[in-house]
């Protein structure tokens, strides 16, 4: 899988969707159910989106399901510790033959 270049906050998207639809981070707040200042770190990218707050987005904002918020967020979060955490002295394992395959398509 090709490595996206300094993914974006997800909160970058909320805020373009506020603006998009002429919402204050008061009013979009009210709507979810949360306060104020917990929108307007999450637009700036202060905060993460949770899974209860990908809920909520979900279903505010056309597009985007619960679990791609998520995945949004996963994605910028595996980016950043990327950028931050040196594991050049990590060694590389492998796995000889269809172990590998069945390691990862393993039916839970």
């Amino acid at each position: 899988m090709a490595k996206m270049f300094n993914p974006p906050h997800p909160g970058r998207i909320v805020k373009s969707a506020m603006e998009s639809l002429g919402l204050s981070a008061r009013k979009f707040a009210a709507n979810l159910g949360v306060s104020p200042a917990t929108v307007t770190r999450l637009v700036k990218g202060e905060i993460a989106i949770s899974p209860e707050m990908a809920v909520k987005l979900s279903a505010a904002i056309p597009g985007p399901d619960a679990a791609m918020w998520l995945r949004m967020q996963a994605t910028y979060d595996a980016w950043q510790a990327e950028q931050r955490i040196d594991v050049s002295y990590i060694q590389r394992y492998s796995i000889k033959g269809t172990a590998a395959q069945d390691l990862f398509n393993q039916d839970s």
